[in-house]
Parts: structure tokens; sequence; C-alpha cells
């Protein structure tokens, strides 16, 4: 099928992920060349910037997203009788053995966007072999639930020469990370619970 076919494939709510940041790798190929191809939907493309919210800086991959470098992470319900009363999520990765070393960053997703929840500091970095080994090699983190359903969290690897700079305010502290993210540079992944 064309381009040109597939164009009425992009829609608004397409449109409005292309701007998050959160396309699979195809549908974000397509919504690219119809761009370039259709003024029109430059427009359309324009206004919904506009009337955007912020942008979030973290362009994390959608849960369940097939990412090349991703963790093969997945969340459960944490070891209660009652999955429903449970008050956090054991979070299992898949981490290769060379990326043991990497540091462990933590994401929770908020209304506004994507935020750090650990490490908040220098005194607070652990790497992926710091994480407790199932029996299966997968990792473990065991995250609180708070607010309502659904709760999404990332975690990306970060190789032991990306520093990170804690002397720098938050929103500069995360750039460097952030454009590696945006750019497949790191292991990468969304979750999603509830």
């Amino acid at each position: 099928m064309a381009i040109s076919e597939r164009m009425d494939d992009v829609t608004d709510l397409s449109l409005r992920r292309y701007l998050a940041g959160a396309l699979e790798p195809p549908m974000q190929a397509l919504v690219e060349a119809a761009l370039r191809a259709d003024p029109v939907l430059r427009a359309r493309l324009d206004g919904l910037r506009l009337n955007a919210a912020p942008h979030d800086p973290w362009r994390l991959p959608p849960p369940g997203a097939a990412a090349t470098l991703g963790l093969g992470a997945s969340a459960r319900a944490g070891a209660v009788m009652d999955a429903a009363a449970a008050d956090y999520i054991e979070l299992r990765l898949s981490v290769p053995e060379e990326a043991l070393t990497h540091q462990v960053l933590l994401l929770s997703r908020a209304p506004d966007g994507w935020r750090v929840i650990a490490p908040e500091s220098a005194d607070e970095v652990f790497t992926a072999a710091d994480l407790p080994a199932e029996p299966d090699g997968a990792r473990r983190v065991d995250l609180s639930l708070e607010g309502d359903a659904p709760w999404r969290f990332g975690v990306v690897l970060l190789p032991p020469a990306v520093a990170i700079p804690w002397d720098a305010p938050p929103p500069e502290r995360w750039s460097d990370i952030q454009a590696r993210i945006t750019l497949g540079e790191l292991r990468v992944e969304a979750v999603q619970f509830g």
C-alpha cells in the first residue's frame, strides 16, 4: 500500500502521539512521510502543537512497545493474597549480563508527564546488579502504588560512562539522558499496571 493511500490513517490522535513521541516506529515513519507530502497535514500538526500541553522531555516508549534496547519488563501485584489489595508492584527486568553495571533510573508517570522517583540524589544511586535477582535471573524492583490506576513506570539503564550531573537543577540534570533516550542510545522501557 502506498503512503498516499495510508494518509487517512494519520488521525489527530496519531498526530498528538507523534508530538508526544509515543508512536511505534512503523507508525512514526508513516506520519513523518505523510507530513513531508501533505501541507494540510502539516497545518493540522501546527494547530495541535499550539494547543498541546507543555512538552514532556521524557520520550519513553508506550507500555508494551517493542523497543530494540528494551528490558523485557513486566509488572505484577506485590506478594499479597488479593491482587486488588496490593499497595505495591513487583517490576521484573530482564537485564543482559553486560548491563548489570548500569545505573538504574526509575520514573513514574504523573498527569503532567514523567518524573524521576529514584535515585533522588547521588547517595541513592544503584546499579542493576544491586537489584534482587529472581530464580530465572530477572532483576526485581518493588514500587509503591500511589494515586489511582492505571499506574505507569519507566526504567532507564545508564552505562557507567553516562554521569548524572547532580549539581545541576532537575531540568538540566536530566537533559543529556533525555536526549540519549530520544536517540535510542539507552536501554529503556515503560510498563503499565492496573
